[in-house]
């Protein structure tokens, strides 16, 4: 039986991915309070214990202005972390999907990003992905770099934006303001989990786009996830000026499953499809708790 590792696997999107293993393959998660991915004889301890086929990274700081308030931290956890997997990963021939963002472009594009566009990260947290996908294609052969988009799903654990807008539209607020000019892909965790299941039975190792098919506005995401949940609040397009954060944000954050679509593998579903799927779940959820 393939044994598989899970470093980061009580967040977001570990929490979904673990419902999607099949029993084909014995799995282990382990989150920050078991294993500090910083520590690199933590880590090595793990494959000493598991010798694993395959090791999902899913262990990261992804809120965007903590990593840039926080530098150091950032670069620590999300660089230096992966670096500390990769050399393991080397050393008992483990294969590693480590999951990328499309922060790591500029945003300067006028339409989504493909694998081989050239980076150019504007703020730290795309930084510090940037430079541990560097340390992976120098050092690994048997890798796949997985970049996925705006992340939504894992009701609980969902602290991104689609959540908060569902959750406010749900509270019945009058009205709402949304930036109109930040656009990337929106990533549906349960449909990504499932990529990520998939890919790993080929060995066409490399470089990958997984999101949603399609991309939008936080403006337009707002609008549907307003029409599927049948809401009366008024969304306003604004300016991202008008929100004051720490960190840049890349104005095209989208990205395109180039080499995933022209390797005749899967498709991912549309997000719009993807999110009513979520969205419908999530009013389960939500009246079950009530």
């Amino acid at each position: 039986m393939q044994k598989i590792l899970i470093f980061g696997g009580n967040g977001q999107l570990g929490n979904d991915f673990k419902k999607y293993i099949p029993d084909k393959y014995y799995s282990k998660g382990f989150d920050r309070d078991i294993v500090d991915i910083r520590n690199y004889l933590e880590v090595e301890n793990i494959f000493k214990e598991y010798n694993p086929d395959f090791v999902f990274n899913f262990a990261a700081i992804t809120d965007v202005d903590y990593c840039e308030e926080h530098p150091s931290e950032a670069y620590e956890t999300n660089t230096m972390g992966t670096k500390n997997i990769a050399i393991c990963c080397k050393k008992y021939g483990s294969t590693l999907i480590f999951i990328s963002t499309g922060a790591v472009f500029s945003g300067g594009k006028g339409k989504p990003y493909i694998e081989t566009d050239k980076r150019g990260p504007i703020n730290v947290y795309g930084k510090t992905k940037k430079e541990a996908e560097d340390i992976i294609l120098k050092t690994l052969t048997k890798f796949f770099i997985v970049r996925c988009g705006w992340l939504f799903g894992g009701f609980t654990k969902d602290k991104k934006f689609v959540r908060k807008i569902a959750d406010k539209l749900l509270e019945e607020e009058e009205e709402i303001c949304v930036v109109n000019d930040k656009y990337g892909s929106p990533t549906y965790t349960a449909d990504f989990s499932e990529g990520l299941l998939k890919i790993i039975e080929f060995n066409n190792y490399g470089v990958y786009h997984m999101v949603n098919e399609g991309y939008c506005s936080r403006y337009e995401c707002a609008r549907e996830i307003k029409k599927i949940l049948k809401s009366n609040c008024k969304i306003i397009p604004v300016s991202s000026e008008n929100f004051k954060l720490k960190a840049k944000r890349p104005t095209m954050e989208a990205i395109e499953n180039y080499n995933l679509n022209n390797s005749g593998y899967f498709k991912m579903r549309k997000w719009e499809v993807a999110l009513n799927d979520y969205l419908k779940n999530y009013l389960k959820y939500k009246n079950g708790r009530q």
